[in-house]
Order: C-alpha cells, then sequence, then structure tokens
C-alpha cells in the first residue's frame, strides 16, 4: 500500500494515533496530570478525517522513526533473547486494517496499524516500536507514556490481542520494554470517546471546539493573522458569556496556584543556599547559573542611531489582551 492509499485509508475511521486526543478530555484530572498532552487536538483530527488539512510531508521526527524502526526491532529481538524467550514477531509491519464495529448501537469504523504482529508461544501479540530524544527518554523510565497507552489498547481492542509489547529506544540509553495488558474498561472510554466524536463531528459535519494545544492556537494564527477589522463587533449569544465566565474563572485560578507554586520554589531556592544544584530521593533540583550575552539596544541607539535604524525590523502580529469590563 502506498503512502496516498494509507492516508485515503486513515480518513475513513479512527486510529491509534488520533484516540487519544478523543479521549483525553473524558479523562480524570489525576490520570492526564504530569503526562504529556496528545500530539494532535481534536479539532486537527476533525479536519484529517474530512480532508480539510493539506496533506505535509513527514516531518524529521517522523521520518527518523520510520527509519530507526529496523534497528528498534533488532534491538528488541535482542531483548526478547534474554528476558522473553519465547516472543517472536515478523520482520515487516502488517497491513493496516479497517475495522467496523458497533458502539452504543452505533457504526464505529476503527483503523488499526500495528508495528509488527508476534506471539508468545503460541498466544498472538502486538508489538509497537517506538524512538524518542534522550530528553524525553526519561518519562519511558516509569511507564508507557498515556497517549501511547491509548493507542495499543485501541489496537488490542481492535485485533482481540490480550497484550502488547512496547519497545523503546533512544541514543546512548538501553531500550526501554513493557508490556501492556489489554483493559476492557479504559478500551470502553476509548470506544465511547471515538464513536461519539465520530457520530457528532465527523459524520454530522460539526467541528469539534478549539482546545488549549498548541496545534490549535497555531490554526487560529493561520486562519486570521491580522486584525482587519478594528470596531468592536457584538458577541451576543449564551456561549460567548460562558466562555468569558470561564476565562475570568481561569484566570484567577492560574494566579493564585502561580503564587503557590512560586512559593514552593523560593522555599527549594532557600534550601540549596547558595548550591546550583540538590538531590530529593530521585528527583534533582537545580537552581544554576545562566550567562547570556545580548545586544544593548540603548546603548546602539545612542551611539550608533544609524546602525540601529538600518537593523530595525517591522513584526506585525496579534496579542491576547485579555478580558476587562467595560461599561455597557
Amino acid at each position: 500500500m502506498d503512502r496516498s492509499d494509507w492516508l485515503d485509508l486513515r480518513r475513513t475511521g479512527v486510529g491509534g494515533s488520533d484516540i487519544a486526543a478523543l479521549v483525553w478530555p473524558h479523562l480524570p484530572s489525576a490520570t492526564v496530570l504530569g503526562e504529556r498532552p496528545p500530539f494532535k487536538s481534536r479539532m486537527q483530527v476533525y479536519l484529517d478525517k474530512t480532508g480539510q488539512l493539506d496533506e505535509e510531508a513527514p516531518s524529521e521526527y517522523l521520518r527518523d522513526g520510520s527509519d530507526l524502526e529496523p534497528h528498534v526491532a533488532a534491538r528488541l529481538r535482542e531483548w526478547a533473547h534474554e528476558h522473553e524467550p519465547t516472543l517472536s514477531f515478523d520482520d515487516e509491519p502488517p497491513q493496516t486494517k479497517l475495522v467496523e464495529r458497533e458502539r452504543k448501537g452505533r457504526y464505529l469504523p476503527m483503523i488499526v496499524s500495528l508495528d509488527r504482529f508476534g506471539r508468545l508461544g503460541e498466544e498472538p501479540v502486538g508489538i509497537e516500536l517506538k524512538t524518542t530524544n534522550p530528553h524525553s527518554f526519561e518519562a519511558w523510565e516509569y511507564g508507557v507514556p498515556l497517549s501511547y497507552r491509548c493507542q495499543v489498547q485501541w489496537y488490542m481492542e481492535g485485533l482481540s490481542l490480550p497484550r502488547f509489547y512496547v519497545a523503546c529506544w533512544s541514543y546512548g540509553r538501553p531500550l526501554s520494554v513493557h508490556v501492556v495488558e489489554h483493559d476492557a474498561a479504559f478500551c470502553n472510554q476509548l470506544l465511547d470517546a471515538a464513536v461519539d466524536f465520530w457520530h457528532d463531528h465527523i459524520l454530522a459535519d460539526s467541528p469539534p471546539p478549539y482546545d488549549g494545544s498548541k496545534s490549535d492556537t497555531l490554526r487560529l494564527a493561520e486562519l486570521y493573522p491580522q486584525a482587519t477589522n478594528t470596531e468592536v463587533v457584538a458577541l451576543d449569544s449564551d456561549k460567548a458569556v460562558e466562555l468569558v465566565d470561564d476565562y475570568r474563572t481561569c484566570s484567577e485560578q492560574v494566579e493564585f496556584w502561580g503564587e503557590q507554586l512560586e512559593g514552593v520554589k523560593n522555599r527549594l531556592r532557600a534550601l540549596l543556599g547558595d548550591a546550583a544544584y540538590g538531590r530529593v530521593g530521585e528527583y534533582l533540583v537545580s537552581y544554576s547559573n545562566v550567562s547570556q550575552r545580548r545586544v544593548d539596544t540603548d546603548l546602539l541607539k545612542t551611539r550608533y542611531p544609524d546602525v540601529y535604524k538600518a537593523t530595525l525590523r517591522e513584526k506585525t502580529y496579534r496579542r491576547w489582551g485579555g478580558i476587562r469590563r467595560v461599561a455597557v
């Protein structure tokens, strides 16, 4: 299957790389706390499935992951030889499959795309091969990050597999291997989120609301790069009133918790004194020196005004100005 056909197939259902974004808003805060958010937003999934996203060449990050996949597979074989002798898996990935399911009386198309199909003795298992940078590798030392757990649970549910072996490799680090068992209760959450999204947004042709993800922020900046209408427009809707109330509430909470966080940092700074680093069990506290060299623009303007003017560059962008109460 070439890349064009693969992309077309991906748009016909919910895939493993989509599901984390769909279920994330429905998970308890304690579950997502400290986890890296999904790479996609719900809006991005919607635009992709409805063909409204321009196809882009794979990023260097994705290319590296694809190019290094055989290397990670080879390392996993070495690991299995020592730790799981009955584990074997295919040399090539299986074909991406469309699995048709019914959930809550509604049709749900599932896209399943395994890195490898494996066997533990006679038992079928899934294999997922990941690469990451050394900075992000630390998260893998404590288990499989939540976004990837969503992905492999989705595949297990679609193919009725009992478990997945997830291997992650990073340069200069030992291979991190985790076994993820099928979790029926968690898969029910994934299925509910997916079928609701598919029917409420994809089939209904109704986009989901924007969220706070980086991808949504960048998309809005691309759609509306400049304010061409400087008049005050009336946002007379119940939704606008609700959003203003939510904004004020969130702002107050951010201010409160920001002060709490700064207080904790100050108490840690006091414990460190003039030390740059401190160890607390398995954690390292850092308060080190940083040196920067910057152009003194005031000095440049005074001594070399012509150079200063010649190097000025005008940049126009939109800045969020907050919300303030005005006279009606």
